[in-house]
């Protein structure tokens, strides 16, 4: 007997179709030129008290993510297990 791939082909063009004509989740697409354009900024965010201002804030906020990370990665209480397993 031979096999019906004729029952499986509209089964597989609906599901690509399905699949198609769900767009969510996927951004706009926007024009080249527009995403490599320098952006508008008004007078006031392009101040350079203002620049400044940011830059610092974010650079402190930096260093405080940094000195958060400086502690031990392994906890003393599992670093004690590690070794009391060792022994």
């Amino acid at each position: 007997m031979m096999p019906r791939p004729v029952l499986t082909c509209p089964a597989l063009l609906c599901l690509i179709l399905a699949a198609c004509a769900a767009d969510d989740g996927y951004p706009d697409l926007r024009p080249t030129a527009e995403m490599l354009a320098p952006p508008q900024l008004t007078p006031e965010e392009n101040a350079p008290a203002t620049t400044r201002q940011t830059a610092e804030s974010r650079a402190d906020a930096l260093r405080a993510r940094a000195d958060a990370l400086r502690g031990p990665v392994i906890e003393p209480e599992l670093r004690q297990r590690m070794q009391g397993g060792r022994n």
